[in-house]
Parts: C-alpha cells; structure tokens; sequence
C-alpha cells in the first residue's frame, strides 16, 4: 500500500463521516428537518455510493489485504466483519425508502434507527482498525 493510497482511504473516510454526521444533523434538526426534507433521501444514496466503494475497496485489495498478508491468523476476524457489510448496505437502503415513504419527514423511529446504525457503523469501522493495528503491531503509544 503506498503512501497516496492510505492518504485518499483516509479522506474517503472523513468524507463518510461527515456524510454521516450531515445525515444525523438533518434527522435531528429543531424544525424536523423540513427544510432538507428533499434532500434526505439523497444524502441517503451518496451514502450508500460511498461505503459500497469503501467495502469493495477493503474487499479486494485495500489496506485489509496487507494486513491479512501480514497476519493471516487474522482472516476469520476480517472475514466477519466483511460479512457485515452487505448489512449496512441494505440498512441504509431501508432508511432511505423509509425517509422518501414519510408524509411527515422524519419520524422518531428513522432518527433512532439512523443513530444506532451510525453507532454500529462505528464501531465496525474501529474494529477493522484495531486488526489492522494488531496486524502491524503497531503502538499508538499512551505514554507508558
């Protein structure tokens, strides 16, 4: 993996998140988000555009691979959570058709959903870094 490439992973990445965040600004706005209500649902397809590029980037031959290179003891772990995947894809389909349904724009339901699949979208994506730490044995260091 050369240097360029872990840059633009990296950005694609703050990108997501952002997206993310953007996501959960609308669903949590004070006017209940009337005023991107139009725009929900394609927030909702440039997510799914992007982690679909992320997950298949990571899948055949991101910075998964080289670690799995490394420590092929590894792969049961990042076989797991490539599984999970073609979950958070259909998900966010799911939130999308649900915020295009909606004659009020956005229910406390979509905004419970979105917040816990944020969470759990998080928490994946720490996990894919831990291995990929532990991979490289890398220290982040705390001091000690």
């Amino acid at each position: 993996m050369t240097d360029q490439t872990v840059r633009l992973d990296f950005h694609a990445l703050v990108m997501e998140h952002d997206l993310l965040r953007d996501i959960l600004g609308v669903l949590s706005a004070d006017d209940n988000g009337r005023t991107d209500w139009n725009s929900l649902p394609a927030m909702f397809d440039e997510l799914y555009d992007r982690l679909n590029e992320h997950f298949l980037a990571e899948e055949h031959g991101g910075y998964m691979n080289d670690a799995l290179r490394r420590a092929p003891h590894l792969a049961e772990e990042a076989a797991r959570l490539a599984g999970e995947h073609p979950m958070f894809l259909v998900e966010i389909q799911e939130c999308r058709k649900e915020a295009e349904d909606q004659s009020a724009p956005y229910s406390a339901d979509l905004r419970g959903r979105f917040r816990k699949f944020t969470e759990r979208y998080f928490h994946h994506e720490h996990h894919e870094n831990s291995l990929v730490q532990r991979a490289f044995d890398i220290d982040i260091g705390v001091g000690d």
